[in-house]
């Protein structure tokens, strides 16, 4: 069910978006643009359009994005695809479609390409036209390969949607005298985390994030999840390979009285 409004929302943009096409067809055909006569550019960018509805749906309720869910959408972006060229054969005069089928129309379209676009003056690619077609379809189906930037965004480990909340901040350790102060901060905030203490936490990382330069070695990144109100808060040094100073697990009561907003911006 988590799924069912990213759906939704993805077949009514490309529904719309099909439905402008059609309507456009005799006065623009923003599908037959290509670059250098061989990328699809019109098509991917009406795929991309079409396929701005799973993006925003998923943006609003931080599904978790798998590869099954970008095959599906893959799949339905080809259907639809092909459904326009099925509505675009639907809106011819009922005399022609008496006597031409829809695969006889999609044939002599296809083979009617040139490198100018439909119908354009120039040599016919003939069956080289369906190299065209698999372009065509791959540029519009493409828009769904784009949901593939929501995999990298941390996944919640308790409501399994995005962890889209996160704050960053450093700590200089360089100088003796550095190394101390940050450990002491280090230290206070343990302590504070230990005793859930809400006000102490907020004021050590507002102190750490006003001191923050950009000698800094070590780093604290908070994140939170604005489903399950869960949190993490992590401090590593810069160093590869070095273990954390400190990795805690934060309960949504304590991260629910945190200014998130204000070190989200």
């Amino acid at each position: 069910m988590r799924l069912l409004p990213v759906f939704v929302a993805g077949l009514l943009t490309t529904a719309l978006m099909m439905l402008a096409m059609i309507f456009l067809r005799g006065s623009l055909n923003i599908m037959g643009f290509y670059l250098w006569y061989i990328v699809p550019a019109g098509a991917i960018c009406i795929g991309l359009l079409a396929s701005s509805g799973y993006w925003l749906a998923i943006k609003l309720t931080r599904v978790q994005v798998k590869d099954s869910l970008i095959f599906c959408v893959l799949l339905l972006q080809l259907v639809a695809y092909f459904g326009s060229c099925w509505l675009n054969y639907r809106l011819l005069s009922p005399f022609l479609r008496q006597h031409v089928g829809f695969w006889e129309y999609f044939d002599a379209v296809t083979r009617s390409f040139t490198f100018g676009g439909h119908d354009d003056r120039g040599t016919l690619l003939g069956a080289w036209g369906y190299g065209i077609r698999v372009l065509e379809a791959l540029g519009f189906a493409g828009g769904a390969l784009s949901l593939s930037a929501f995999q990298l965004l941390p996944i919640c480990e308790h409501c399994k949607r995005q962890q889209s909340g996160k704050s960053v901040c450093f700590l200089p350790a360089e100088s003796d005298t550095e190394i101390a102060q940050t450990q002491q901060r280090l230290n206070q905030l343990q302590e504070a985390l230990d005793n859930n203490h809400a006000r102490a936490v907020t004021e050590i990382i507002d102190a750490v994030r006003q001191g923050t330069t950009t000698a800094s070695t070590v780093k604290l990144a908070l994140t939170w999840c604005p489903s399950c109100k869960y949190g993490h808060v992590k401090a590593q040094t810069l160093t590869p390979g070095e273990e954390p100073l400190i990795e805690e697990i934060l309960l949504p009561d304590l991260v629910s009285q945190l200014p998130l907003k204000r070190w989200s911006r």
